[in-house]
């Protein structure tokens, strides 16, 4: 029986694992942390026995790989999908404008939903139409100079356009600002929600903790099907022979029995393995966007929705529930410096104008979590490296969101970087 090492415990490494085990393939998962999930997780907040997520996700219908990996787990009935797209959009006078996908069958609920979404006026929801059909017949690559803003421009959308919409669906899927995000990228993820059936343009929420959802059974998954996993171990060093990896070194002991490595961590932390970045001609560093959470309990709940979207705020999304709330900011770059007492003054302030039925006088707590890290900006420049990435040398394999995934750095993305490298092995077997 082949042996495989994993390195890395998050969403990228444990689904390599799971894709393996399910195609009998045994491995060993190394990680660093006494934790599994990397920054998918989710955690126990004890002065209110809840548990909150270290940053809340939305997922959509169109992430296969991600729903083949919860199926496999069988942790699939922990996530609840929309009957169709859903969603209420707040404008700044607190006046709900609904995208809905609800009332014909598809493509043409999809075409309904954004010609009555009051927003924007005809002329703009009319616009957005033919930007949609334009992009529908063509090639992504045309753009892959170009940022996102200036695509947008050049198809003549305006300013309430774009606040009002596409920056709404950019920062979702992309975690940072128009003007720095590549074109290309974002015409193949609209292609993907947008022009592959009405399942894929669906909000999917988990029910439960990231954790539970994502970590817990992939574990009990992996342990019956004899993967071993070793956590709070580092990997420190590769020897390399002839172009082989022959020893993994880790702060515990060396590994010499193995066929093959998958390195599944961040790259920032692969670059500390001089060997591996040079084999691979790595020679770039990802920058990095931050998301910023704000979990708020309260006493009376005045939502009533799941969720919603606030136009041109710098709350981009609240989720309810039910005994609290969480506000996501996506690209929050400009809050990383500010106290707690600032960010929460602002965001109570904003709920405020905008919810007339909340006030500060609701909330019991709070807790405010920034991820620095969140995501890479998918810049024209880093997505060119992305896509003349080397993902293997000798018995080695890279897996990671930040790899050639054509996807941006999402949960989607890091399942399918595990599935990639999981297939790669499959197939010398």
């Amino acid at each position: 029986m082949k042996k495989v090492i994993v390195v890395g415990g998050g969403l990228s490494g444990l689904s390599t694992a799971v894709f393996l085990a399910n195609k009998g393939i045994k491995s060993h998962l190394i990680e660093a942390s006494p934790k599994l999930g990397g920054r998918t997780y989710s955690f126990n907040e004890n002065d209110f026995q809840t548990e909150i997520d270290n940053g809340q996700h939305i997922l959509m219908g169109c992430y296969k790989y991600t729903f083949d990996y919860l199926k496999t787990i069988e942790a699939f009935d922990r996530v609840e999908f929309q009957k169709n797209l859903n969603v209420n959009f707040v404008n700044q006078k607190g006046e709900i404008n609904k995208l809905s996908g609800d009332k014909l069958f598809y493509p043409f609920n999809l075409l309904i939903g954004i010609l009555r979404y009051k927003a924007l006026s005809v002329k703009e929801r009319i616009s957005i139409l033919n930007f949609f059909l334009k992009i529908l017949i063509t090639k992504p690559n045309i753009y892959r100079n170009c940022t996102t803003l200036e695509l947008l421009k050049k198809f003549n959308q305006t300013e309430n356009s774009i606040k009002s919409f596409w920056e709404i669906i950019h920062v979702g899927t992309l975690n940072t600002e128009l003007k720095l995000s590549s074109a290309e990228l974002f015409i193949k993820i609209l292609k993907i929600i947008f022009f592959t059936g009405n399942q894929s343009a669906k909000i999917v929420l988990p029910k439960l903790g990231l954790s539970k959802v994502f970590i817990e059974k992939a574990v009990s998954y992996l342990e019956r099907n004899g993967t071993v996993i070793s956590l709070s171990e580092r990997v420190t060093d590769f020897e390399i022979n002839e172009g082989i990896i022959k020893k993994v070194v880790t702060n515990k002991r060396e590994i010499v029995n193995f066929d093959k490595v998958v390195l599944s961590v961040p790259q920032f932390a692969l670059n500390k393995f001089d060997s591996i970045t040079e084999s691979l001609n790595i020679d770039f560093e990802l920058k990095y966007s931050p998301i910023l959470s704000v979990h708020i309990w309260l006493n009376e709940n005045p939502f009533n929705e799941k969720f919603y979207g606030l136009i041109d705020s710098d709350i981009h999304w609240i989720f309810n529930h039910n005994k609290h709330v969480t506000l996501v900011t996506s690209s929050a770059e400009r809050f990383m410096n500010q106290s707690e007492d600032e960010i929460s003054e602002k965001f109570i302030k904003e709920l405020e104008t905008r919810f007339s039925d909340f006030n500060k006088n609701k909330i019991i707590g709070l807790k405010i979590i920034k991820e620095k890290r969140a995501t890479f900006i998918p810049s024209v420049e880093t997505e060119e490296k992305r896509l003349n990435l080397k993902r293997m040398f000798g018995n080695l394999i890279i897996s990671g969101d930040w790899t050639n995934t054509e996807l941006p750095s999402t949960i989607e993305g890091a399942i399918k970087s595990g599935f990639l490298a999981a297939s790669e092995i499959k197939e010398e077997y």
